[in-house]
């Protein structure tokens, strides 16, 4: 898909006044990671996505899973996508032993599980997704928000750049930049 599909999908995409469906913000912000200029040298193999949660918050993360399941029977450039849930505490360890990709952080995740997934995401390259504004304001790298009750993508500079990204100007257009 050209990045005027990715438009169209942004602009299509209807959704509630006040948040995006965690299905489809999770898809455009899949789509936005293949834009990355360092993307196919980041690995290869599955492309897994851990989705971290307090242990407060486990019925929360079975919803979150059963919402995502369908995103697997896709790939993301040729590679297997799958969504594995773990317990924030066990984050760090999850990424070497799950070859991880990406960190997604839920909506209401808490100040320390984002601050360790920005922190993580810059010490082991991985991409860093928010399903919140929230979550991008406080250093995760990529996210999602609404705008005219459509998906809008939020991308957090900084952060971006210290995980290795490089968005081409038409991703960077179309997105809401957050310094």
């Amino acid at each position: 898909m050209a990045c005027a599909g990715l438009a169209v999908m942004l602009l299509s995409a209807a959704a509630p006044a006040d948040e995006v469906p965690l299905s489809v913000g999770a898809t455009v912000l899949l789509k936005v990671l293949t834009y990355d200029a360092s993307f196919d040298g980041r690995g290869s193999g599955d492309f897994v996505v851990l989705v971290p949660h307090a242990p407060d918050r486990k019925a929360e993360a079975d919803v979150a899973m059963e919402a995502l399941a369908p995103l697997t029977k896709s790939k993301l450039k040729a590679r297997a996508l799958s969504f594995v849930p773990v317990r924030a505490a066990e984050l760090a360890g999850a990424i070497e032993t799950k070859r991880a990709s990406a960190i997604l952080l839920l909506r209401g995740s808490s100040s320390d599980l984002i601050a360790e997934a920005a922190r993580l995401g810059k010490s082991a390259r991985v991409y860093t997704l928010g399903a919140s504004e929230d979550s991008v304001q406080n250093g995760v790298a990529l996210g999602v928000t609404v705008k005219d009750s459509k998906p809008q993508v939020l991308i957090n500079v900084a952060q971006s750049r210290a995980e290795g990204m490089d968005f081409p100007q038409s991703i960077l257009k179309l997105a809401r930049v957050v310094k």
